[in-house]
């Protein structure tokens, strides 16, 4: 097991998109990674339409690895269980089929 140290430098920033580099240095090697992230203003129950917008995000970076928030497709603050279930996808719904 070796130790992992991890660097972050900002290399793009848009209003909704970001990379980042990351440096990972253990014993045996360096790596540089980009990791991206798309932070969205998703419309509560829109998901086709928040999809889209991430993905259109999205596609202004280049990275490795790109993160998305948890609920950026339904939104946020469900206030019944029925908005829950409604709103839920199976595993080959809209937003993995995308």
């Amino acid at each position: 097991m070796g130790i992992c140290i991890c660097i972050l430098h900002q290399e793009k920033c848009a209003m909704e998109a970001q990379i980042i580099k990351i440096s990972t240095t253990d014993w045996q090697n360096t790596m540089l990674r980009k990791v991206g992230f798309v932070q969205n203003n998703p419309i509560f129950g829109e998901t086709e339409r928040n999809v889209r917008r991430a993905l259109e995000l999205a596609s202004t970076v280049e990275a490795d690895l790109l993160v998305l928030p948890e609920l950026f497709n339904t939104g946020y603050l469900f206030t019944t269980k029925e908005e829950v279930e409604r709103l839920a996808e199976p595993l080959d719904g809209y937003t993995v089929a995308r």
